[in-house]
C-alpha cells in the first residue's frame, strides 16, 4: 500500500536534516545538497504510490538522491 501525502510530507520534513547530511557528505557542496534534496522531495510527492511506508520511504529517498547526484 502506498504512503498518503501528510505522512510522506511529515517523513519529509523529520528526516530532512539526516538526508541533507546524507547528500552533503556525497557532494561536498551544502548548496548542491539542497538542490538535490529539494529535486528529490518533490520527485517522492509525485512519485508516493512507489513508496510504501516510512522505512521504505529513507531507503527510497536515498536511492532516488543518489541517481540525480550522478546524473
Amino acid at each position: 500500500m502506498a504512503i498518503d501525502q501528510e505522512t510522506l510530507v511529515v517523513l519529509l520534513l523529520r528526516e530532512r536534516i539526516k538526508l541533507l547530511a546524507y547528500i552533503r557528505a556525497i557532494v561536498r557542496d551544502e548548496h548542491l545538497a539542497e538542490d538535490v534534496f529539494q529535486e528529490t522531495s518533490a520527485l517522492a510527492v509525485r512519485k508516493r504510490a512507489e513508496i510504501q511506508d516510512g522505512q521504505h520511504f529513507l531507503a527510497w529517498m536515498r536511492r532516488t538522491g543518489e541517481e540525480k547526484m550522478y546524473r
